[in-house]
Formats: structure tokens, C-alpha cells, sequence
């Protein structure tokens, strides 16, 4: 009967460990998975944490919720061959995440071209695409191409600066991008030029 109660615990533990590392594995950083940003279905973790009798709740103002796994038996043997089992309980938070909303940042698109129009073309592309422009308007030095400057601080919204370089390479040529200075009142000024 004890062999039995330790092969029964052994199992039970094997499995509480497999599923804890398959639910921290499934919440690491993305640099790993493709380097897209990790989303969380809360209502569903909620739900799966129910079933499984799963503690989850959400302390402070962070946004992570913090996860208690139920007690998982640490079996011990003594020198008499008794099995003793001590409940252990694990907790863990899940990584918060940044969700980009490329309406946040502050577009000004300059003409520096002389034709008329350009920069209001490009801000109604950018605008029907979800983002905002703050102004547009001309810039006296004309460029040979067309620059897309952006402040560091807003290089983390790696989606939503693709996307945009994406949509101005539809009508322009854009070289490389440039730094654009934190006391700029625009997060990110492109410049139209000649191509």
C-alpha cells in the first residue's frame, strides 16, 4: 500500500511540474517566438486557472496578475521506508506586456518637395490607417529622399514603425531612418522629398 501512495505522489508531482514549466514556457518573452508582442486572453486564463483550481489574482497597479499554483506533495521517504509528503506552494507572475497603440504617437509630416499637396495626401493614407497626424506642412531645405526621424523613446513600438515606413514606401523612397530629438513636440516627423 506505502509503494503505491509514493508512485501516486511521484506521478502527481511529475505532472503538477510538467504543467507549472508548460505554463511558464508559454508565458516568456517573444524574443524567442518570433519577437512578436505575447498576447493574453485574460477572460480564458481566467477561465482554465478556474478549472485547474488555480488562484489568480491581480495585486497594485501592474497590470500582471499574479498566479498561485495549487500545493503540489514533496514526497520523502524516511530510513524506515515510511512515505511522507509536505505540500509546497509555487507562485509566479506573468511578464506584463507592452501593447503598442500606434494612435499614441504624434506624426508631423513635412513638403520639402514645393509641390502642393503632398503632405496632406500622406497624412489622409496614415490616418485611414489608424494613426495620428498633429500637423503637416513644408520645410524651406529640399531633401533628395524621403525621412521618416524619430525620437528613442519611441523606438519601442517596433509594430507600429514598421507599419508606417510601410505605408510611406508606398509612395515614397524613404532612406534610412533618423534620430529625432526628445524636445520635439512630435514623436515622429517625416520629411517628403524628391522621390
Amino acid at each position: 500500500m506505502g509503494i503505491i501512495l509514493i508512485i501516486l505522489g511521484v506521478v502527481f508531482w511529475r505532472s503538477a511540474s510538467f504543467l507549472a514549466t508548460a505554463v511558464q514556457q508559454g508565458f516568456m518573452a517573444n524574443s524567442e517566438v518570433g519577437g512578436e508582442p505575447l498576447q493574453i486572453n485574460f477572460p480564458e486564463l481566467l477561465f482554465v486557472a478556474k478549472k485547474l483550481s488555480i488562484e489568480v489574482s491581480q495585486t497594485g497597479k501592474s497590470s500582471a496578475p499574479s498566479v498561485t499554483l495549487p500545493e503540489t506533495p514533496v514526497i520523502t521517504t524516511s530510513s524506515e521506508g515510511i512515505a511522507t509528503s509536505t505540500p509546497v506552494v509555487g507562485t509566479t507572475t506573468i511578464p506584463e506586456t507592452i501593447v503598442e497603440n500606434k494612435a499614441d504617437l504624434s506624426i508631423s509630416i513635412l513638403n520639402s518637395t514645393g509641390i502642393k499637396g503632398l503632405a496632406g495626401t500622406l497624412k489622409i493614407l496614415l490616418v485611414a490607417n489608424g494613426f495620428t497626424v498633429s500637423t503637416t506642412g513644408n520645410q524651406p531645405a529640399t531633401e533628395p529622399i524621403t525621412l521618416i526621424k524619430i525620437k528613442a523613446s519611441k523606438k519601442s513600438y517596433t509594430t507600429s514603425i514598421t507599419e508606417l515606413t510601410s505605408l510611406v514606401q508606398q509612395k515614397y523612397t524613404v532612406g534610412t531612418t533618423e534620430p529625432l530629438s526628445e524636445a520635439n513636440t512630435n514623436d515622429i516627423v517625416i520629411v517628403i522629398g524628391e522621390k
